[in-house]
């Protein structure tokens, strides 16, 4: 585990607002705890899935919609290297961690 000093610790500016998401609540809960040395969240650690698979997970579905099928299998290649695979539900798509093998 990597400690995390007090001056390094980020968090976006929305976390700052009158009602944080509680991603922002877990994210500054857990960069405290790293500064005490403790891993206060090992079995959270895969619940939320990154801001940024989720936009490419929604890229991914809009190409679904328009049938840019090339463009769909890319995301989902690039999702998958960053360690989710899509699971497509009729509520829409659904990021997983991939399996450990």
């Amino acid at each position: 585990m990597q400690r995390t000093e007090a001056r390094d610790m980020e968090l976006p500016a929305n976390c700052f607002s009158r009602y944080p998401t509680i991603r922002c609540i877990l994210d500054g809960l857990q960069q405290a705890s790293s500064v005490l040395g403790l891993d206060l969240f090992p079995s959270t650690r895969d619940l939320f899935v990154a801001p940024e698979l989720t936009e490419l997970a929604q890229r991914r579905e809009q190409a679904r919609q328009t049938k840019n099928w090339k463009e769909a299998d890319r995301l989902r290649q690039e999702i998958l290297t960053r360690g989710y695979v899509v699971e497509d539900t009729p509520q829409g798509p659904r990021l997983l961690p991939k399996a450990s093998s």
